[in-house]
């Protein structure tokens, strides 16, 4: 049964397009590109790291710093198969990392309990509805509820992936 959702508010640290116009775009679509490669631009710095810099670094300007404020799990979004340990999730490494700097503590909640097309890779029209991700999702249950649950992955195209996790 799908609970009631109250509110779900929704912050970006960027907005990319695929045709960037100005800086700002230019250097989302560079991350993104870099995130989703897991690429290391040198010994000290990689994609992820340069990601949570600039969330850390611009945090009392963005519109969702309050979202940080109290309690915060940091519930990394489940990759569309299942995963190992050892298996790459970038949505996981991006909370190890911010947990490093305090934003939170990480919480794997949710896992992909059976593979499902690749939003990515989809087709417009062909990518997967919110409620084929939340089928496909399984949560793990939790004593106590932290007062803020930020829900966080790598990069959001239409947000269906998203809204299923929530």
């Amino acid at each position: 049964m799908i609970g009631e959702i109250s509110r779900l508010p929704f912050g970006p640290l960027w907005s990319w397009t695929n045709k960037p116009t100005d800086e700002e775009g230019h250097k989302a679509k560079t991350l993104c590109y870099a995130l989703k490669r897991y690429q290391v631009f040198n010994k000290d710095l990689d994609a992820i790291k340069m990601a949570v810099d600039s969330l850390d670094s611009r945090m009392g300007s963005l519109p969702f710093s309050d979202f940080f404020s109290g309690e915060v799990a940091l519930v990394p979004i489940p990759s569309s198969k299942p995963t190992r340990p050892d298996d790459v999730w970038v949505s996981r490494d991006i909370c190890d990392e911010m947990e490093k700097r305090g934003l939170g503590l990480k919480l794997e909640l949710l896992k992909r309990a059976y593979p499902i097309r690749r939003s990515s890779l989809s087709p417009p029209g062909e990518r997967p509805s919110p409620i084929e991700h939340y089928n496909s999702m399984r949560g793990r249950k939790i004593e106590r509820i932290p007062t803020r649950v930020i829900l966080v992955d790598d990069v959001i195209t239409k947000g269906h992936t998203m809204l299923g996790s929530a």
